[in-house]
């Protein structure tokens, strides 16, 4: 609704599963401008940025 109304929305996905990017990149598309940017960082970083711990769970096997 919002941007069929000229208003820019800005989406964060993140998944595990290859299969579901693609459906959620064309249901936004229908109708809309899109726009992917894609952030890299190694690994070590993405632990140290992480408030919640979860790289580090993971990592334990948790």
């Amino acid at each position: 609704m919002l941007a069929r109304n000229g208003v820019i929305v800005l989406y964060s996905f993140v998944s595990p599963y290859c299969e579901v990017w693609p459906r959620s990149v064309e249901s936004l598309k229908r109708g809309n401008t899109f726009v992917e940017v894609f952030v890299e960082h190694s690994l070590e970083e993405c632990i140290h940025r992480n408030p919640k711990g979860s790289y580090g769970k993971a990592l334990a096997g948790c």
